[in-house]
């Protein structure tokens, strides 16, 4: 599997980090698995408070090569058909992207405007970090630890 998954902060900052080539098969099934992610997060929540939106960081700087054109538009269809209420779509805050490829940063903006969702492009950790923090005062109190 070319990615790997974690909580950088539990239920608040889910972390997805990408090595080597990454088809189109294993992109679907990386959102499949952030969605479940979401599920139980969701669902861990209690019904009567405002469930607060969970962010994506998506380390990109080891993915080799990019998906063509035909399979960009079969992920943003596939996004968008599981975009309804109680998907992925409407659980994350912020998508930020972590790479310096500058044909991955153009392939990533296009896919966020097919897909619709918020959307930033980085090229550190750091930079993600002062970001979302930003965004959110939920994530600039918490210590936060990259896994290697």
């Amino acid at each position: 599997m070319p990615y790997t998954m974690s909580w950088l902060i539990p239920s608040k900052l889910l972390y997805v980090k990408i090595t080597g080539k990454f088809p189109y098969d294993e992109i679907i099934h990386m959102l499949d698995e952030v969605n479940e992610e979401l599920e139980l997060k969701y669902n861990q929540e209690p019904a009567d408070q405002v469930r607060s939106l969970t962010h994506l960081l998506m380390d990109n700087r080891q993915q080799v090569g990019m998906i063509n054109v035909s399979e960009l538009n079969r992920t943003a269809r596939y996004m968008q058909d599981t975009s309804g209420v109680g998907n992925v779509h409407e659980r994350i805050g912020w998508t930020i992207v972590i790479t310096n490829n500058i044909l991955l940063r153009f392939g990533t903006s296009l896919f966020a405007q097919f897909g619709g969702f918020r959307l930033r492009m980085v090229e550190t950790p750091e930079s993600a970090i002062t970001f979302l923090s930003e965004q959110d005062g939920r994530i600039g109190d918490t210590e936060i630890t990259f896994p290697s």
